[in-house]
């Protein structure tokens, strides 16, 4: 596994820095075509409470019914779309591309198309007509806490609803919450039209570091699995400088609820997830830590945990485990600028901190942490082995140079790429120390 991302991983550094296409690809809205989605149970409860069941109907009744009637939209604030520090919901009877109703999330640079659960229109000859929607949101939406929500359209009436894990949240529905950075909540809107039409959406939105995260900070990756944010598939995000995008599914399989199993993977014919590419998603300087999050998770298989002290693209992999599925994970950054220091420092004391040298004789290869980890003894499954400088020229595939040994956090070995010798701590087990 390690040597399957560091192969991988190793090819950013021979792709050229495309950053148009990058902010492209991070500005744009989410695309038209819709994938079938695969809802999870509370959606998919949601939907059957809306539509079918009017007591259950009611529960995701008035959090905010504007001045308490429902307002014409004269009476609704109308900020710029995308006004910044503000999100704003646009919600309109009759897009402009079917013809059908729309809703629209907003956020600086962000725009998500929010699923329908359901609507029932009303023909002019008065004749009605119900849809009922089983829509996957696959695109992150970001917000930090303490961020307005505005609602504005041309609508008569609108009734929201704020659920963290089906939950209702009392209290305002007009600003994201006070929550944990990473925490998930539905956003319910039931709106009616003075034609008699009416229509329910739901957005995901996920609440963002605030802008106290900051570069010194360093990256922080967050993994979702399947129904966590999205009902398609699971999700990773990277997290530096107070900015979020989204990395790269690599593959995933997972048992569904009803007991269907998916596996998916990039690249395959027929799969819904698409090549990853090698565009780095930031700039970011060397030797800055590098933070994994996934909060549900069994196991976790991570290649790095500090950005190395070179210059070049590189990147991070991931592969997770939950109780009902498993994905590989990737993303991407480019190292730019001189390390302050390019010593890699042992976080045991200078006491403890006993060299050693490993045997000549055969070798397993070809490279890179799996020939550190085969050729050695002492590694502990979950043993980070990362590079962290590259001797010029690099040696066959790059690999020459000085790695770490990461356990639980702490760095507890140093180990000379190809001599195989280097210094670790005492108790470690790392080359029988």
């Amino acid at each position: 596994m390690p040597e399957r991302w560091e192969q991988e991983l190793r090819k950013l550094r021979d792709v050229d820095l495309d950053e148009k296409a990058i902010r492209e690809r991070t500005e744009r809205g989410p695309s038209s075509h819709r994938r079938p989605s695969r809802r999870n149970p509370f959606v998919a409860g949601v939907v059957a409470g809306a539509v079918a069941i009017a007591g259950i109907a009611a529960l995701w009744q008035l959090d905010r019914n504007i001045n308490g009637t429902g307002d014409t939209p004269g009476d609704l604030p109308t900020p710029e779309p995308g006004a910044p520090g503000v999100v704003t919901i646009d919600i309109r009877r009759s897009s402009d591309e079917t013809g059908d109703p729309e809703a629209i999330a907003r956020l600086g640079s962000q725009e998500q198309r929010i699923c329908p659960d359901h609507w029932t229109l009303v023909g002019p000859d008065g004749t009605e007509g119900t849809t009922i929607f089983d829509c996957g949101q696959g695109d992150v939406f970001l917000a930090p806490a303490g961020t307005p929500i505005t609602v504005a359209g041309d609508f008569a009436t609108v009734n929201v609803t704020t659920r963290v894990g089906g939950d209702r949240i009392p209290g305002s529905s007009d600003i994201v919450p006070a929550l944990d950075a990473g925490s998930i909540l539905t956003l319910a809107y039931e709106v009616t039209w003075d034609d008699g039409s009416e229509a329910s959406f739901w957005l995901l939105l996920t609440v963002q570091e605030t802008e106290s995260t900051t570069e010194e900070a360093g990256i922080v990756v967050w993994i979702y699995g399947l129904g966590e944010r999205s009902t398609d598939v699971p999700i990773i995000t990277m997290t530096y400088g107070g900015k979020t995008k989204r990395g790269c599914t690599e593959a995933f399989e997972w048992a569904l609820p009803d007991g269907t199993r998916v596996d998916e993977a990039a690249g395959r014919s027929g799969s819904i997830l698409v090549q990853c590419p090698y565009d780095p998603l930031f700039r970011v300087p060397p030797g800055i830590p590098i933070t994994l999050e996934v909060p549900t998770a069994t196991e976790v298989f991570a290649t790095r945990t500090m950005t190395p002290f070179y210059e070049g693209k590189d990147g991070f992999g991931a592969s997770i485990r939950w109780p009902g599925g498993a994905g590989d994970f990737s993303v991407s950054f480019e190292v730019v600028g001189e390390a302050g220091s390019r010593q890699v420092v042992l976080d045991c004391p200078t006491e403890d901190r006993v060299p050693f040298f490993t045997p000549d004789g055969p070798r397993i290869l070809p490279g890179g942490s799996a020939y550190i980890q085969g050729n050695m003894e002492g590694f502990q499954q979950a043993d980070v082995i990362e590079q962290m400088t590259t001797h010029e020229g690099g040696g066959a595939g790059g690999w020459d140079g000085t790695w770490q040994v990461v356990r639980n956090g702490s760095v507890i070995a140093t180990v000379e790429f190809p001599m195989l010798s280097g210094v670790a701590c005492r108790g470690s087990g790392i080359a029988g120390v």
